[in-house]
């Protein structure tokens, strides 16, 4: 694992086939990964059933020339995902996508004919027994909540494109609730850039980074695809128009979502009802009396919000400082830890805010 490790840092610094391979997000610069989560596409670079399934699928072929017989080929690809599973730190999605692959392989070698909720929800449970914690993982829920989502209410439509739209829009639709709950804010363009962006990734970029680690030389065609990655990412994040904020949902708020969801995609009239009660959601903090004075934890600093009664203002009195400790260059982060972005910023968020009317300095 090291050496995979020492290899991916030698041969790209961008820090792009590192994410591709062993899902190590490390080494890509923060303010290019937060236009990607802005924009709603940041899974892409989490290693999921669409990587693995890429991978599942050319092992399957390979092996398809060897051997006829399921029990064999779905044993050796098993044994190559837990190595895998390894390699990446046991990522929550992995996890799943795994223990899936492998009850699918029996369901398959023993013609036990399953349907594939009741695998799904298998997979679930021999998880939660494993680890019940990785409940509270937000990967976990993304990767879980989308695949029975697909799993239960995807249909084969005619054409390709109505088929990628009708995917792409259960992924958003389904999302909503916990990009509400961890990001307070949804980006309605990311339904029609996961269009282009998925294909472009899984068809393109994905396999191309595997084949950059294999042969280097490969390597400024791979810098091509990714600039143009970017390039896409970096333009539709200048676009704000469709970018909502709302307050941190609580658990009613959750419930009557899901609700709203559930009923959006069996009957599509009820997509009017799910906007409407967005709409009113998103104006709530316009209609509470929410006066408070928050002192905001920043370590070495100050930093006092003031929010006045039905959003007539929002005033930051100071924004935390650093604690400039000397360290040597083994000890330095690539990304230092910014009370601005993760502290100030997602409690303002938390509230509904998007916009401050006042940012005072003191010092």
């Amino acid at each position: 694992k090291n050496k995979i490790i020492d290899r991916l840092k030698m041969l790209d610094d961008t820090g792009y086939i590192k994410t591709f391979i062993i899902g190590d997000k490390e080494d890509l610069k923060e303010e290019i990964f937060n236009t990607y989560q802005e924009n709603g596409v940041s899974h892409l670079f989490a290693i999921s059933g669409m990587h693995i399934s890429l991978i599942t699928s050319v092992l399957l072929f390979i092996l398809g020339k060897v051997t006829y017989k399921n029990r064999y080929k779905y044993s050796v690809i098993s044994l190559f995902l837990f190595f895998y599973l390894f390699l990446t730190n046991y990522s929550a999605s992995i996890v799943r996508t795994t223990v899936m692959f492998t009850l699918n392989g029996i369901n398959k070698s023993l013609n036990l004919k399953i349907k594939k909720i009741d695998l799904a929800l298998f997979t679930l449970s021999i998880i939660c027994i494993v680890n019940p914690f990785i409940l509270y993982d937000m990967g976990f829920q993304f990767s879980y909540l989308i695949s029975l989502c697909l799993v239960i209410f995807s249909k084969k439509r005619d054409g390709k494109i109505k088929n990628s739209l009708h995917t792409s829009y259960l992924c958003f639709i389904v999302s909503i609730p916990i990009c509400l709950y961890y990001f307070q804010q949804i980006n309605c363009l990311s339904c029609i850039l996961n269009l282009f962006m998925i294909p472009f990734v899984s068809i393109i970029v994905f396999p191309l980074a595997i084949l950059t680690f294999i042969l280097p030389k490969l390597l400024p065609i791979f810098h091509i695809f990714v600039n143009i990655l970017e390039l896409i990412n970096i333009s539709i994040n200048k676009i704000k128009i469709l970018n909502f904020i709302f307050t941190k949902p609580n658990l009613l708020i959750l419930i009557i979502l899901y609700i709203l969801i559930y009923l959006s995609i069996t009957k599509k009239k009820f997509l009017i009802l799910l906007i409407i009660f967005m709409f009113f959601y998103k104006q709530y903090p316009n209609f509470i009396m929410n006066h408070r004075i928050t002192m905001i934890d920043v370590d070495q600093g100050d930093s006092i919000f003031i929010s006045i009664d039905y959003q007539k203002g929002n005033i930051l009195i100071d924004t935390g400082g650093k604690t400039n400790i000397p360290k040597e260059n083994w000890g330095k982060k690539k990304n230092e830890f910014s009370y601005t972005k993760n502290r100030i910023i997602p409690y303002i968020k938390s509230l509904g805010i998007s916009k401050l009317n006042y940012l005072i300095l003191t010092h």
